[in-house]
């Protein structure tokens, strides 16, 4: 690679920074769903954001070691203190963690069928929740095992993964059929079929699905306008207190798919200029790189932790005792706050099927007659 000493130390070490948070975050949220309130194992959306948070650990494990599983007779790697089976071990572990953006993926197509299909819970549970799981595991295993026996899993710039060895040299496929490498033959292709290919229709996806939500949103937002906020008796705080749930709904899927874009921004620049540019990709880019791809956990964590910190901040009343409020809400096992992402998905559910039904927003004095069809409704789809 032609990188100074420094600049190899940097992308040895800073990956273990982003890396831990994003291992603390992800073990944070798996301790919060299994030990201090189990009853959140009861709804999709906590387990859809558990199954990705064990993947997360898998994928920040491996890119935390970085350089040290790398064979120590690679020159130019700082603190390379392994084996080829250390080498390929880091690799396994790290493919495992192609699950977590596919989960990411998963839990964006859950917000949709919440927000934009009215889906219930039970009808996510019965007919998406199974195909997510599948998807991901299948995906996850069925790679990483299969590159494990090809031995794909070699040093690859900055961690041990899909790669060919030695370094430079040529792959069958674009060497009229001839490999002069050693291990991971054809890894090129490999690289795209099980990594990268995915990751990039995860992203064009979820952005399909993110507008079509926020299309959505805003239409029926427009039907809150009409049909809700028309009355001049209703005061500033009145309309406030009635915000569109599906909104705040709409508006956490949002940030988790930013969680998976700002994880994936720089990788993706750096696959896209080494396969267009003749030269090397500059430092700058592979350090992002390096800083960015094991963070994902970290952020999904905030996004998590986000309607905590919200009903937190409206309970201290000021930001100077926001923290402290935060802080005691964190080892609170309060049946409101743990639930209140789940009452705001049943809201927009209620008000995405008003909006359906062509009747708008309805008035209080009607809202009895909904919750009834509602609950008809509900019915039919678990029988």
């Amino acid at each position: 690679m032609g990188y100074t000493t420094a600049q190899s130390n940097a992308l040895a070490i800073v990956p273990k920074f982003t890396a831990f948070l994003s291992f603390f975050g992800s073990a944070t949220i798996i301790t919060e769903v299994l030990y201090f309130d189990r009853q959140k194992l009861h709804k999709a959306y906590h387990r859809l954001i558990l199954v990705m948070a064990i993947f997360d650990l898998f994928g920040s494990t491996g890119k935390f070691l970085s350089s040290w599983p790398i064979p120590r007779d690679i020159e130019g790697v700082s603190f390379a203190v392994g084996t080829t089976q250390s080498c390929a071990f880091q690799g396994f572990i790290i493919q495992v963690g192609v699950g977590e953006p596919m989960m990411t993926m998963c839990l964006s197509i859950y917000f949709f069928l919440v927000c934009h299909q009215s889906w219930s819970e039970d009808k996510i549970r019965k007919r998406a929740e199974p195909f997510f799981y599948a998807f991901a595991i299948l995906l996850a295993l069925i790679t990483s095992i299969t590159s494990l026996a090809l031995d794909l899993f070699n040093f690859s710039g900055i961690w041990c993964w899909i790669a060919a060895s030695p370094a430079g040299c040529r792959q069958a496929w674009e060497n009229d059929g001839v490999s002069t490498c050693d291990r991971g033959k054809n890894s090129g292709i490999f690289e795209w079929a099980f990594y990268y290919a995915w990751i990039w229709f995860a992203i064009v996806f979820v952005m399909v699905l993110m507008i079509l939500l926020y299309m959505k949103v805003r239409k029926l937002e427009t039907a809150n306008l009409e049909h809700r906020f028309v009355s001049m008796e209703m005061n500033h705080n009145d309309r406030n207190k009635h915000r569109s749930k599906s909104k705040k709904v709409a508006t956490q899927g949002l940030l988790f798919v930013g969680s998976l874009y700002l994880t994936w921004m720089f990788p993706t620049i750096n696959r896209i200029w080494g396969e267009a540019a003749t030269g090397e990709v500059p430092f700058g880019i592979v350090l992002m790189h390096a800083l960015l791809s094991p963070s994902q956990g970290f952020w999904n964590y905030l996004v998590y932790a986000r309607p905590r910190y919200l009903r937190s901040r409206e309970e201290s009343g000021s930001s100077a005792n926001c923290a402290w409020q935060c802080l005691k809400n964190f080892f609170r096992r309060d049946d409101d706050l743990m639930n209140t992402e789940e009452d705001d998905e049943e809201e927009a559910r209620m008000e995405f099927r008003q909006f359906k039904m062509g009747e708008g927003i309805r008035n209080v004095d009607t809202g009895d007659q909904f919750q009834e069809e509602h609950r008809v409704e509900e019915k039919r789809e678990s029988s």
